[in-house]
Protein backbone atom coordinates (compact mmCIF):
# COMPACT_ATOMS: atom_id res chain seq x y z
CA UNK A 1 0.00 0.00 0.00
CA UNK A 2 1.27 3.18 -0.58
CA UNK A 3 2.10 6.54 2.07
CA UNK A 4 -0.62 8.63 -0.15
CA UNK A 5 -3.45 5.98 -0.43
CA UNK A 6 -5.34 4.39 2.64
CA UNK A 7 -7.65 1.04 2.10
CA UNK A 8 -10.83 2.25 3.66
CA UNK A 9 -12.70 -0.44 2.85
CA UNK A 10 -11.59 -3.52 0.81
CA UNK A 11 -14.00 -6.02 -0.67
CA UNK A 12 -13.37 -9.62 0.71
CA UNK A 13 -13.43 -10.76 -3.16
CA UNK A 14 -13.24 -9.63 -6.20
CA UNK A 15 -14.41 -6.08 -6.03
CA UNK A 16 -17.56 -4.92 -8.21
CA UNK A 17 -16.27 -0.98 -8.42
CA UNK A 18 -13.00 0.61 -6.39
CA UNK A 19 -13.70 4.57 -5.80
CA UNK A 20 -10.95 6.57 -5.03
CA UNK A 21 -12.14 9.66 -2.17
CA UNK A 22 -9.90 13.00 -2.50
CA UNK A 23 -10.13 15.37 0.04
CA UNK A 24 -10.33 19.39 -0.53
CA UNK A 25 -7.91 22.06 -0.05
CA UNK A 26 -6.52 22.35 3.87
CA UNK A 27 -8.51 19.06 4.74
CA UNK A 28 -5.55 16.58 5.88
CA UNK A 29 -7.22 14.58 7.54
CA UNK A 30 -10.60 14.59 6.14
CA UNK A 31 -13.63 13.30 8.42
CA UNK A 32 -15.91 11.89 5.43
CA UNK A 33 -12.66 10.18 3.63
CA UNK A 34 -12.80 7.67 7.01
CA UNK A 35 -14.54 4.50 7.41
CA UNK A 36 -16.88 5.28 9.18
CA UNK A 37 -17.98 8.65 8.34
CA UNK A 38 -21.76 8.99 7.10
CA UNK A 39 -20.42 8.95 3.72
CA UNK A 40 -18.46 5.94 3.52
CA UNK A 41 -21.15 3.91 5.32
CA UNK A 42 -23.96 4.91 3.18
CA UNK A 43 -21.91 4.12 0.03
CA UNK A 44 -21.23 0.78 0.83
CA UNK A 45 -24.92 0.16 2.32
CA UNK A 46 -26.18 1.07 -1.47
CA UNK A 47 -23.50 0.01 -3.32
CA UNK A 48 -23.07 -3.08 -1.74
CA UNK A 49 -20.07 -4.61 0.78
CA UNK A 50 -17.88 -6.22 -2.41
CA UNK A 51 -17.16 -1.90 -3.18
CA UNK A 52 -13.64 -1.01 -2.39
CA UNK A 53 -13.07 2.68 -1.18
CA UNK A 54 -9.78 4.02 -0.53
CA UNK A 55 -8.66 7.52 -0.21
CA UNK A 56 -6.35 9.35 -1.56
CA UNK A 57 -4.01 12.26 0.97
CA UNK A 58 -2.42 14.98 -0.63
CA UNK A 59 -1.16 17.93 0.65
CA UNK A 60 -4.02 20.05 0.81
CA UNK A 61 -1.88 23.12 -0.14
CA UNK A 62 -4.29 25.72 -1.71
CA UNK A 63 -1.73 26.19 -5.30
CA UNK A 64 -1.51 24.72 -8.58
CA UNK A 65 1.84 23.33 -8.23
CA UNK A 66 0.45 21.40 -5.39
CA UNK A 67 -2.59 19.87 -7.02
CA UNK A 68 -0.54 19.11 -10.18
CA UNK A 69 1.60 17.01 -8.45
CA UNK A 70 -1.05 15.40 -6.67
CA UNK A 71 -2.97 14.17 -9.51
CA UNK A 72 0.40 13.23 -11.31
CA UNK A 73 0.43 10.88 -8.20
CA UNK A 74 -3.11 9.67 -8.38
CA UNK A 75 -2.88 9.12 -12.16
CA UNK A 76 -0.29 6.56 -11.75
CA UNK A 77 -1.86 4.99 -8.36
CA UNK A 78 -4.98 4.55 -10.85
CA UNK A 79 -3.09 3.62 -13.97
CA UNK A 80 -1.71 0.74 -11.52
CA UNK A 81 -5.27 -0.24 -9.81
CA UNK A 82 -6.87 -0.38 -13.87
CA UNK A 83 -3.91 -2.83 -14.85
CA UNK A 84 -4.23 -4.93 -11.87
CA UNK A 85 -8.22 -5.06 -11.92
CA UNK A 86 -9.62 -5.31 -15.65
CA UNK A 87 -12.99 -4.51 -16.43
CA UNK A 88 -13.45 -3.12 -13.13
CA UNK A 89 -15.04 -0.34 -12.67
CA UNK A 90 -12.60 2.88 -11.24
CA UNK A 91 -14.42 6.29 -10.00
CA UNK A 92 -12.69 9.02 -8.40
CA UNK A 93 -14.62 11.36 -5.87
CA UNK A 94 -13.29 14.41 -5.35
CA UNK A 95 -14.26 17.10 -2.81
CA UNK A 96 -13.61 21.11 -3.50
CA UNK A 97 -10.26 21.42 -5.20
CA UNK A 98 -10.36 17.69 -4.66
CA UNK A 99 -12.40 17.35 -8.14
CA UNK A 100 -9.65 19.77 -10.03
CA UNK A 101 -7.24 17.10 -9.17
CA UNK A 102 -9.59 14.14 -10.13
CA UNK A 103 -10.10 16.05 -13.53
CA UNK A 104 -6.35 16.58 -14.20
CA UNK A 105 -5.48 12.67 -13.00
CA UNK A 106 -8.08 10.83 -15.34
CA UNK A 107 -6.03 12.94 -17.90
CA UNK A 108 -5.24 9.75 -19.73
CA UNK A 109 -5.91 7.17 -22.42
CA UNK A 110 -5.33 4.49 -20.26
CA UNK A 111 -8.20 6.18 -17.96
CA UNK A 112 -10.97 6.71 -20.72
CA UNK A 113 -13.30 4.48 -18.55
CA UNK A 114 -12.75 5.83 -15.25
CA UNK A 115 -15.71 7.75 -14.16
CA UNK A 116 -15.28 11.19 -11.99
CA UNK A 117 -17.61 12.64 -9.61
CA UNK A 118 -16.71 16.99 -8.70
CA UNK A 119 -18.38 17.78 -4.88
CA UNK A 120 -18.59 21.52 -5.00
CA UNK A 121 -15.66 21.71 -6.56
CA UNK A 122 -14.65 25.50 -7.96
CA UNK A 123 -13.79 25.46 -12.10
CA UNK A 124 -11.30 28.27 -12.08
CA UNK A 125 -10.57 29.57 -15.79
CA UNK A 126 -7.99 32.04 -16.62
CA UNK A 127 -8.81 34.47 -19.39
CA UNK A 128 -6.70 36.01 -21.27
CA UNK A 129 -7.10 39.89 -21.19
CA UNK A 130 -8.83 41.63 -23.63
CA UNK A 131 -8.15 45.28 -25.73
CA UNK A 132 -10.44 46.69 -23.10
CA UNK A 133 -9.28 44.57 -20.04
CA UNK A 134 -5.48 44.41 -20.40
CA UNK A 135 -5.48 47.83 -18.35
CA UNK A 136 -2.24 46.18 -16.70
CA UNK A 137 0.20 46.25 -20.07
CA UNK A 138 0.10 49.90 -19.36
CA UNK A 139 2.53 49.26 -16.21
CA UNK A 140 5.41 48.41 -18.98
CA UNK A 141 5.02 51.92 -20.85
CA UNK A 142 4.58 53.62 -17.68
CA UNK A 143 7.14 52.01 -15.58
CA UNK A 144 9.23 51.84 -18.62
CA UNK A 145 13.17 54.09 -18.46
CA UNK A 146 12.02 56.52 -20.46
CA UNK A 147 8.79 57.72 -18.22
CA UNK A 148 10.75 56.91 -14.32
CA UNK A 149 13.40 59.16 -15.91
CA UNK A 150 11.28 61.79 -16.98
CA UNK A 151 9.58 61.96 -13.19
CA UNK A 152 13.26 62.05 -11.92
CA UNK A 153 13.90 65.27 -13.86
CA UNK A 154 11.33 66.82 -12.79
CA UNK A 155 12.35 66.28 -9.26
CA UNK A 156 16.03 67.68 -10.68
CA UNK A 157 14.21 70.83 -11.58
CA UNK A 158 14.45 72.54 -7.75
CA UNK A 159 18.31 71.25 -7.64
CA UNK A 160 21.12 73.05 -9.66
CA UNK A 161 24.11 71.57 -7.62
CA UNK A 162 24.98 67.89 -9.28
CA UNK A 163 24.29 66.26 -5.72
CA UNK A 164 20.54 66.95 -7.31
CA UNK A 165 21.38 65.64 -10.67
CA UNK A 166 21.73 62.12 -9.17
CA UNK A 167 18.09 61.42 -9.04
CA UNK A 168 18.17 60.57 -12.65
CA UNK A 169 20.99 57.74 -12.93
CA UNK A 170 19.08 56.07 -9.17
CA UNK A 171 16.16 56.41 -11.35
CA UNK A 172 17.15 54.57 -14.21
CA UNK A 173 18.74 51.70 -12.11
CA UNK A 174 15.28 51.18 -9.91
CA UNK A 175 13.46 50.86 -13.24
CA UNK A 176 15.34 48.34 -14.29
CA UNK A 177 14.76 45.45 -12.24
CA UNK A 178 11.01 46.62 -11.72
CA UNK A 179 10.57 46.46 -15.83
CA UNK A 180 12.35 43.03 -14.95
CA UNK A 181 10.41 41.78 -12.60
CA UNK A 182 6.72 43.12 -14.69
CA UNK A 183 8.27 40.85 -17.46
CA UNK A 184 8.66 37.89 -15.40
CA UNK A 185 5.15 37.95 -13.74
CA UNK A 186 3.47 38.44 -17.05
CA UNK A 187 5.30 35.81 -18.74
CA UNK A 188 4.69 33.29 -15.08
CA UNK A 189 0.91 34.48 -15.57
CA UNK A 190 0.79 32.86 -19.28
CA UNK A 191 1.60 29.54 -17.67
CA UNK A 192 -0.90 30.18 -14.93
CA UNK A 193 -3.34 30.25 -17.70
CA UNK A 194 -2.05 27.07 -19.58
CA UNK A 195 -2.02 24.83 -16.06
CA UNK A 196 -5.62 26.05 -15.30
CA UNK A 197 -6.95 24.49 -18.62
CA UNK A 198 -9.42 21.58 -17.49
CA UNK A 199 -8.36 18.20 -19.74
CA UNK A 200 -10.54 17.27 -22.01
CA UNK A 201 -13.48 14.14 -20.73
CA UNK A 202 -16.22 12.80 -22.38
CA UNK A 203 -19.47 14.68 -21.81
CA UNK A 204 -21.21 11.19 -19.61
CA UNK A 205 -18.01 11.05 -17.99
CA UNK A 206 -17.72 13.48 -15.18
CA UNK A 207 -21.12 14.72 -12.41
CA UNK A 208 -20.34 17.63 -11.27
CA UNK A 209 -22.62 17.94 -7.90
CA UNK A 210 -23.01 21.02 -5.95
CA UNK A 211 -25.99 22.54 -3.44
CA UNK A 212 -27.20 26.10 -3.99
CA UNK A 213 -25.66 28.47 -1.64
CA UNK A 214 -22.40 26.62 -1.65
CA UNK A 215 -20.15 29.25 0.58
CA UNK A 216 -17.03 28.67 -1.38
CA UNK A 217 -18.26 29.15 -4.73
CA UNK A 218 -19.32 32.73 -2.81
CA UNK A 219 -16.26 33.67 -1.70
CA UNK A 220 -14.36 32.85 -4.93
CA UNK A 221 -17.12 35.12 -6.88
CA UNK A 222 -16.67 37.44 -4.29
CA UNK A 223 -12.91 37.89 -5.71
CA UNK A 224 -14.19 37.79 -9.21
CA UNK A 225 -16.50 40.63 -8.61
CA UNK A 226 -13.67 42.42 -6.61
CA UNK A 227 -11.00 41.59 -9.96
CA UNK A 228 -14.02 43.72 -11.54
CA UNK A 229 -14.05 47.29 -9.50
CA UNK A 230 -10.28 46.97 -9.65
CA UNK A 231 -10.02 46.76 -13.44
CA UNK A 232 -12.61 49.13 -14.04
CA UNK A 233 -10.57 51.51 -11.72
CA UNK A 234 -7.21 50.63 -13.50
CA UNK A 235 -9.06 51.30 -17.17
CA UNK A 236 -10.11 54.58 -16.16
CA UNK A 237 -6.47 55.60 -15.26
CA UNK A 238 -5.85 54.01 -18.84
CA UNK A 239 -8.72 56.42 -20.38
CA UNK A 240 -7.10 59.30 -18.56
CA UNK A 241 -3.47 58.92 -20.22
CA UNK A 242 -5.05 57.42 -23.43
CA UNK A 243 -7.03 60.81 -23.84
CA UNK A 244 -3.56 62.65 -23.37
CA UNK A 245 -1.92 60.61 -26.03
CA UNK A 246 -4.70 60.72 -28.09
CA UNK A 247 -4.02 64.67 -28.03
CA UNK A 248 -0.83 64.75 -28.65
CA UNK A 249 -1.35 62.14 -31.76
CA UNK A 250 -3.93 65.05 -32.90
CA UNK A 251 -1.49 67.57 -32.57
CA UNK A 252 1.55 65.86 -34.27
CA UNK A 253 -0.79 64.99 -37.44
CA UNK A 254 -1.19 68.42 -37.77
CA UNK A 255 1.73 70.03 -38.60
CA UNK A 256 0.47 73.58 -38.84
CA UNK A 257 -0.69 74.09 -34.86
CA UNK A 258 2.90 74.17 -34.28
CA UNK A 259 4.00 77.19 -36.09
CA UNK A 260 0.38 78.24 -35.14
CA UNK A 261 1.41 78.54 -31.65
CA UNK A 262 5.06 79.64 -31.68
CA UNK A 263 4.51 81.81 -34.36
CA UNK A 264 2.90 84.14 -32.34
CA UNK A 265 4.78 83.73 -28.97
CA UNK A 266 8.49 84.82 -31.12
CA UNK A 267 6.01 87.77 -32.72
CA UNK A 268 4.81 88.32 -29.41
CA UNK A 269 8.11 88.42 -27.59
CA UNK A 270 9.55 90.56 -30.51
CA UNK A 271 6.79 93.38 -30.16
CA UNK A 272 6.94 93.03 -26.39
CA UNK A 273 11.09 93.79 -26.58
CA UNK A 274 11.24 96.74 -29.30
CA UNK A 275 7.76 98.93 -27.87
CA UNK A 276 6.11 99.00 -25.03
CA UNK A 277 2.83 97.42 -25.90
CA UNK A 278 2.42 94.27 -23.87
CA UNK A 279 1.17 91.37 -25.42
CA UNK A 280 1.29 88.47 -23.03
CA UNK A 281 -1.54 86.96 -24.41
CA UNK A 282 -0.21 85.75 -27.32
CA UNK A 283 1.75 83.32 -24.76
CA UNK A 284 -1.39 81.78 -23.54
CA UNK A 285 -0.79 79.16 -26.84
CA UNK A 286 2.71 78.34 -25.88
CA UNK A 287 1.64 78.36 -22.01
CA UNK A 288 -1.06 75.92 -22.42
CA UNK A 289 0.96 73.63 -24.43
CA UNK A 290 3.56 73.67 -21.07
CA UNK A 291 1.16 72.80 -19.09
CA UNK A 292 -0.05 69.88 -21.09
CA UNK A 293 3.54 68.41 -21.53
CA UNK A 294 4.17 68.70 -17.21
CA UNK A 295 0.97 67.11 -16.38
CA UNK A 296 2.22 64.48 -19.22
CA UNK A 297 5.08 63.65 -17.93
CA UNK A 298 3.83 64.38 -14.12
CA UNK A 299 0.84 62.27 -14.11
CA UNK A 300 2.64 59.43 -15.63
CA UNK A 301 4.32 58.07 -12.74
CA UNK A 302 0.96 58.93 -10.66
CA UNK A 303 -1.14 56.79 -12.88
CA UNK A 304 1.48 54.16 -12.74
CA UNK A 305 1.90 54.03 -8.80
CA UNK A 306 -1.90 54.20 -8.61
CA UNK A 307 -2.21 51.28 -11.45
CA UNK A 308 0.20 49.20 -9.51
CA UNK A 309 -1.24 49.65 -6.03
CA UNK A 310 -4.54 48.50 -7.38
CA UNK A 311 -2.66 45.69 -8.91
CA UNK A 312 -1.10 44.54 -5.46
CA UNK A 313 -4.55 44.83 -3.99
CA UNK A 314 -5.99 42.05 -6.11
CA UNK A 315 -3.05 40.18 -5.49
CA UNK A 316 -3.72 40.72 -1.61
CA UNK A 317 -7.25 39.70 -2.07
CA UNK A 318 -6.33 36.18 -4.04
CA UNK A 319 -4.13 35.15 -1.86
CA UNK A 320 -6.23 33.09 0.17
CA UNK A 321 -8.98 31.99 -2.42
CA UNK A 322 -6.28 30.94 -5.06
CA UNK A 323 -3.14 30.99 -3.28
CA UNK A 324 0.06 33.17 -4.27
CA UNK A 325 1.24 32.11 -7.16
CA UNK A 326 -2.25 32.01 -8.84
CA UNK A 327 -3.01 35.47 -7.07
CA UNK A 328 0.16 37.15 -8.76
CA UNK A 329 -1.01 36.20 -12.02
CA UNK A 330 -4.39 37.89 -11.78
CA UNK A 331 -2.18 41.35 -12.56
CA UNK A 332 -1.91 39.89 -16.05
CA UNK A 333 -5.15 37.10 -16.74
CA UNK A 334 -8.41 37.20 -15.56
CA UNK A 335 -9.42 34.49 -13.56
CA UNK A 336 -13.00 33.39 -13.13
CA UNK A 337 -14.72 31.05 -10.94
CA UNK A 338 -17.67 28.32 -12.51
CA UNK A 339 -19.51 25.41 -11.81
CA UNK A 340 -18.38 23.51 -15.02
CA UNK A 341 -15.36 23.96 -17.12
CA UNK A 342 -16.88 25.24 -20.76
CA UNK A 343 -19.03 23.23 -22.98
CA UNK A 344 -21.62 20.79 -21.65
CA UNK A 345 -21.89 18.48 -18.66
CA UNK A 346 -23.90 16.20 -16.43
CA UNK A 347 -24.27 19.12 -13.38
CA UNK A 348 -26.65 18.65 -10.84
CA UNK A 349 -28.01 21.34 -7.81
CA UNK A 350 -29.69 20.11 -4.94
CA UNK A 351 -31.22 22.54 -2.19
CA UNK A 352 -30.23 22.51 1.35
CA UNK A 353 -33.11 20.61 3.30
CA UNK A 354 -35.18 22.96 5.12
CA UNK A 355 -33.90 21.96 8.66
CA UNK A 356 -30.08 21.79 8.05
CA UNK A 357 -29.49 19.17 9.67
CA UNK A 358 -25.57 18.63 8.05
CA UNK A 359 -23.30 19.72 9.94
CA UNK A 360 -20.45 22.70 9.26
CA UNK A 361 -20.97 24.38 5.95
CA UNK A 362 -22.91 24.05 2.86
CA UNK A 363 -19.65 23.53 0.95
CA UNK A 364 -19.70 20.13 2.81
CA UNK A 365 -23.29 18.90 2.27
CA UNK A 366 -22.23 17.18 -0.77
CA UNK A 367 -20.41 14.89 1.35
CA UNK A 368 -23.18 14.62 4.48
CA UNK A 369 -26.30 14.84 3.03
CA UNK A 370 -28.30 11.25 1.95
CA UNK A 371 -30.05 13.59 -1.37
CA UNK A 372 -26.02 13.83 -2.92
CA UNK A 373 -24.81 10.64 -1.76
CA UNK A 374 -28.04 8.86 -3.28
CA UNK A 375 -27.11 10.58 -6.24
CA UNK A 376 -23.56 9.87 -6.20
CA UNK A 377 -24.47 6.23 -5.89
CA UNK A 378 -26.99 6.58 -9.05
CA UNK A 379 -24.50 7.63 -10.97
CA UNK A 380 -21.83 4.78 -10.18
CA UNK A 381 -24.73 2.13 -11.07
CA UNK A 382 -25.55 4.33 -14.43
CA UNK A 383 -21.86 4.59 -15.49
CA UNK A 384 -20.99 0.74 -14.14
CA UNK A 385 -23.81 -0.29 -16.70
CA UNK A 386 -22.33 1.92 -19.71
CA UNK A 387 -18.79 0.28 -18.47
CA UNK A 388 -20.47 -3.49 -18.48
CA UNK A 389 -22.03 -3.27 -21.73
CA UNK A 390 -19.18 -1.77 -23.46
CA UNK A 391 -16.84 -4.59 -22.16
CA UNK A 392 -19.63 -6.95 -23.47
CA UNK A 393 -20.13 -5.41 -26.64
CA UNK A 394 -16.01 -5.64 -27.39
Amino acid sequence: MQADLTWVHESEGHPSAILFLVHGTFAKPSNWTNSGSQFCQSLLRLLGPDTSIRCFTWSGKNSLGAREKAANRLRGLLIDSVARFPGIKHFVIGHSHGGNIALKSVASPALAEVGIVCLSTPILYGLERTTLTRSNNFLFFILSIPAVGAFAFLLTLGHADWEGLLWLPTAFLISLPVAFVLGRSRAGAEIVAKEMKVPGHGRDQVLFLRFVGDEASLALSTFQALQYVINWLVRAMLGIFSAVRRTWNWVGEREWLIPAVLVPVFLGGAVYGFTSVNLWWLGIPFAAALISVFLLVSLTPILASFALLTSLLSVFVGVLPFGLRLALATMWIEVCVESSPPGQWETIVLVPPSQFPASGLRHGFCYQEESAIRTIVKYVKEKSHVIKGASATA
